[in-house]
Formats: C-alpha cells, structure tokens, sequence
C-alpha cells in the first residue's frame, strides 16, 4: 500500500507513513467508507433498472393486450372489409399508467447509470429507458383513439 500524501510504500498493517507522517488508518477508512457507498448506489440502480424492467414489461403486455383483443374480436365476429378497428380503451388505461410509471423508473435509472460505477450496465438501462418512451407514446396513441 502507498501514502496517498507522499506516496511512501507502507506496510498494510501501518497506522502512519514512516516518512511524512500521514495517518494511514484514516484513508483505509475512507476508502471503505466509499467502496460502502459504491455498492449503495450499485444496489439502487439494480433496483431501478429491474423495477422499470418490471413495469414497462407489463405495460408492454396491457399494450399487446389493447392493440390485438379488439383485432381478434373483429376477426372472429365481423367480416374483415368493413370492420373498423379501435384499441381496447380499459387495456389502453392501464398500459398508459404502466407507461408513466415505467418511464419515471427509467429516467431514474437513466441517471443513475452517469455515475462511474455503473458505467458497463449502463446499456440496458438505455434500452429500458427506449423501450419506455415508446411505449408511453404508443400507449397515448391506444388511449386517445
């Protein structure tokens, strides 16, 4: 290990640097106190990114779910030239709710992932945070018609 001041080699066991004096129990604690932290902030944007996971999958689902029951329907009772499709309005609803809850989860794991320690899970937070914005623009689409 080395002085963080004079950067003197020292023993691990030290508790101050032979040749200037620092004491060195002082940065072990500090870089404890910031491995500590690292992993606090790894485990909240773990949390973020599988909680938006979570909510813009299902919003995707309620989505699916708006977008092809009233197809189906259409298909099995109607002849297919003169029916007029329109999306499943209660489907529609609850998409767009999951929507905006999964776009806030994922603009919270969008900025989470700028911080150094999470910079190579980074991708699938943008991905999630893609996916959610065009399912919140879809989802308005389904709810307005």
């Amino acid at each position: 290990m080395f002085c963080r001041v004079c950067g003197n080699e020292v023993r691990d066991e030290a508790v101050f640097c032979t040749k200037c004096g620092c004491a060195i129990v002082e940065s072990k604690k500090t870089i404890a106190k910031k491995d500590n932290q690292n992993s606090n902030t790894d485990k909240l944007f773990n949390v973020f990114r599988y909680l938006s996971l979570v909510v813009v999958s299902l919003s995707v689902m309620f989505l699916l779910s708006a977008i092809i029951i009233p197809y189906v329907h259409i298909s099995v009772y109607t002849s297919y030239s003169y029916a007029s499709w329109s999306p499943d309005n209660s489907f529609s609803m609850v998409s767009l709710t999951f929507a905006i809850l999964g776009l806030i989860l994922s603009i919270v794991n969008f900025i989470l992932g700028f911080r150094e320690e999470n910079k190579e899970k980074r991708f699938s937070s943008d991905v999630i945070f893609i996916i959610s914005i065009i399912t919140f623009i879809l989802s308005i689409f389904c709810a307005c018609n």
